[in-house]
C-alpha cells in the first residue's frame, strides 16, 4: 500500500517482505542497528548468465567445427522412395529405359536440363549424393546397397545384405537391412575409403 507520512517529502511504498524473495533478493534483518537490508546476487546472476552464454557459444561452434554438414537426400524423400537427389547444379534420379519402363537407370542431370548423363543400368532407389559420391539400392543386385562416383565411375557394393531404405547423414550411411527383419543398421562413410 502506498502512504505518505506527514512532513515526508516523498510517497512511502509499503511492500511485503515475502515479496522480495519472490525476486531473488535476499532479506536480512540487523538485529543490533534495528535496520533491515535487502541485498540481491543481481551482478553474480549476471556474470553467471554471460560465462554461460559465452561457454554455449563456444561448444555450438566446436560443434559446428567438428560435424560436417550433409545430408545426401531429405527424410521426406526417403519415405517416398528417394528416386531423385540434389547436390549443387545436379539432380541425379532413376530414369525408365526405353523400352523397359518397369527398370530404370541412374541418370543426373543439370537444373536447367542441359545436360542429361546417364550413370548406370542400376534401377536405383532411396538415392543420396553427399561430396563426390551416389548412394542407394541397387535394385538389379539384390537390393544391395551401392556406392558410385557423381560422374559413375567407380561402383561399389560396400554391403552383401539386401537393404530398405538408405539415408546419409554427415559421416553416417542409416539403413534397414531386410535380411535381418528390417532392422535398422548404420555404417561410417570412411568405412568405403
Amino acid at each position: 500500500m502506498n502512504f505518505q507520512p506527514t512532513g515526508a517529502e516523498f510517497p512511502f511504498l509499503y511492500v511485503p517482505i515475502a515479496e522480495f524473495r519472490r525476486v531473488g533478493a535476499r532479506v536480512v534483518w540487523d538485529d543490533a542497528a534495528q535496520i533491515m537490508y535487502v541485498t540481491t546476487d543481481y551482478f553474480t546472476i549476471g556474470e553467471r548468465i554471460a560465462q554461460l552464454q559465452a561457454e554455449n557459444e563456444l561448444l555450438k561452434r566446436r560443434l559446428e567445427e567438428q560435424t560436417p554438414v550433409g545430408r545426401g537426400n531429405t527424410t521426406e524423400n526417403i519415405r517416398s522412395g528417394g528416386f531423385t537427389a540434389q547436390q549443387g547444379n545436379y539432380v541425379y534420379f532413376g530414369r525408365h529405359r526405353p523400352g523397359n519402363p518397369l527398370i530404370r537407370d541412374l541418370t543426373r542431370t543439370t537444373l536447367d536440363r542441359s545436360v542429361i548423363e546417364r550413370l548406370g543400368e542400376d534401377d536405383p532407389s532411396y538415392i543420396n549424393v553427399l561430396g563426390d559420391w551416389v548412394y542407394y539400392r541397387h535394385g538389379l543386385d539384390n537390393g544391395r546397397l551401392y556406392r558410385r562416383r557423381t560422374d559413375g565411375l567407380n561402383p561399389t557394393p560396400p554391403t552383401s545384405e539386401n537393404v530398405g531404405f538408405i539415408l546419409v547423414v554427415n559421416e553416417w550411411i542409416y539403413y534397414q537391412n531386410v535380411n535381418d527383419n528390417y532392422s535398422l543398421y548404420r555404417i561410417r562413410l570412411r568405412w568405403f575409403r
